[in-house]
């Protein structure tokens, strides 16, 4: 008995040796792979001509499928693109890279595509991906020409983006389009905002309107589109902050 006892203890030490080099090697993985993930976002803001901008992200597990992206380009309009993977954790994470990755290239071409023409291509290219693997993505491409002082938008399902014009009520814009991934063809549109000195365009990610306080209640889209109505005169940096809050 006591030497049952013994070799008993001795195999459990070992059991949770192992059971603990794993985690540890889990750890770093993930650790690993929060660190690509956020390379993988601007590591600086660009400057454009007559806004106020900002962009962070806050994950809510080690790395997901929430992203953004600017491409600046010579004499091209500024573009920015906000993304969500449905799901969590890395099978998000792969296709946020994935997706972040595709939208890039189909902006990157001869002559310069417009948001509905690059979600149109990048639909047409992770189409097959996205079924097998039954997700998809939820994309809003801008387009912002300095000159003009316009914003060119195509929006494929994905919310909340708020716009509030200056001194006018802040207002959702709904998506015209199925997420990438849903449809082999994308529905989305191309939309002009005619941008004014004051106006205000936010765009989220579902875990803002998804929120919820102590008592468990979700924070929802109307409750989050009258509290930018209340911080549309504050720079742009501080207008996140106050969101975050």
């Amino acid at each position: 008995q006591a030497v049952a006892e013994f070799t008993g203890a001795q195999i459990e030490n070992v059991i949770m040796y192992q059971l603990n080099m794993e985690q540890a090697e889990f750890k770093t993985e993930m650790d690993l792979a929060k660190r690509i993930q956020d390379h993988l976002l601007p590591q600086t803001l660009p400057r454009v001509e007559g806004i106020s901008l900002w962009a962070s992200s806050e994950s809510a597990s080690q790395v997901g499928g929430d992203f953004y992206d600017f491409i600046t380009r010579r004499n091209q309009p500024f573009t920015f693109t906000v993304g969500d993977i449905s799901g969590k954790g890395i099978p998000a994470a792969l296709l946020m890279a994935m997706t972040r990755t595709v939208i890039r290239t189909k902006t990157n071409v001869k002559p310069f595509p417009s948001p509905q023409l690059i979600l149109s291509r990048t639909n047409e290219e992770l189409y097959n991906d996205f079924t097998e693997l039954s997700m998809f993505a939820t994309v809003f491409i801008g387009q912002y020409d300095p000159n003009s002082r316009q914003l060119l938008y195509a929006n494929a399902g994905h919310s909340p983006v708020i716009y509030c014009p200056a001194g006018g009520r802040a207002r959702l814009l709904q998506a015209d389009g199925t997420p990438v991934g849903v449809m082999p063809i994308s529905l989305s549109e191309d939309h002009v905002l005619d941008f004014s000195p004051g106006d205000v365009l936010v765009v989220a990610t579902d875990g803002f309107s998804e929120a919820r306080n102590t008592a468990g209640k979700e924070f929802g889209y109307d409750e989050l589109t009258a509290l930018v109505q209340t911080l549309v005169n504050l720079p742009a940096y501080e207008l996140s902050v106050r969101l975050h809050q």
